[in-house]
């Protein structure tokens, strides 16, 4: 009885502060200039630069930022796992048209960039990560992957290389007003904890492998609709 009722102390209760989030792609695909009709959306990898059986390969992310409304975004940063391509500069444009997906991307049909986000200079495989916080303004963003000079070859893992998203691309968007998570409630890892993993989390702190505070956190994350 006594657990119920702190049980029912902690569902009244709400902890503010900052949340992170992460948003995969919802497409990404490389378009090559030398097959300028021929999609690659389903590839594992997505191809920057130049390389001779190839040709030129250009590479584009388009993001869902629905799930952003309403919030006051502090940072905002892309993240991307480079494969082992040393020393060449990779060219984050922003692209303003969104009318494209993965499935029929083309060099020929492919939108056009604009302004230059930020460029990297690739030494070695591992993350990378652009600055793009002026560009969460909307619902929906795109940008390009362009190597400069367009005369070597960079790579990167699509959201297509690991079924666990290990390696994909996503952002990182820090938020003010969100509930702490300091947790591994989220067990499925989909950014909501929902009532069966609040329940196995209550289990957990029943066992004593789960602290009090977590649990106030996780408890926090579940009556917001989020998660870790």
């Amino acid at each position: 009885m006594k657990r119920v009722i702190i049980i029912m102390i902690l569902l009244m209760s709400q902890i503010v502060s900052a949340g992170t989030m992460k948003i995969y792609p919802t497409d990404d695909a490389y378009v090559e200039k030398e097959n300028p009709n021929s999609n690659y959306g389903s590839e594992t990898t997505l191809r920057v630069g130049h390389e001779l059986s190839h040709g030129t390969d250009r590479s584009y992310l388009k993001f869902d930022l629905s799930s952003l409304n309403g919030k006051t975004i502090t940072s905002a940063k892309l993240s991307i796992f480079a494969m082992p391509e040393q020393g060449e500069i990779a060219k984050l444009n922003f692209v303003s048209n969104n009318n494209w997906n993965e499935e029929s991307i083309n060099w020929n049909n492919k939108p056009s960039e604009t302004n230059l986000v930020e460029s990297k200079i690739i030494t070695s495989s591992g993350r990378y990560e652009f600055n793009i916080l002026f560009y969460v303004q909307t619902s929906q963003v795109s940008f390009v992957l362009i190597e400069d000079g367009e005369n070597d070859l960079i790579m990167f893992a699509s959201k297509e290389y690991n079924p666990d998203n290990i390696n994909s691309p996503y952002l990182e968007v820090v938020y003010d007003g969100a509930s702490i998570c300091a947790t591994n409630a989220d067990s499925d890892g989909d950014g909501k904890i929902n009532m069966s993993e609040l329940l196995n989390y209550i289990s957990g702190w029943k066992s004593g492998s789960v602290s009090m505070s977590n649990l106030l956190n996780a408890i926090g994350f579940w009556k917001a609709g989020a998660g870790c």
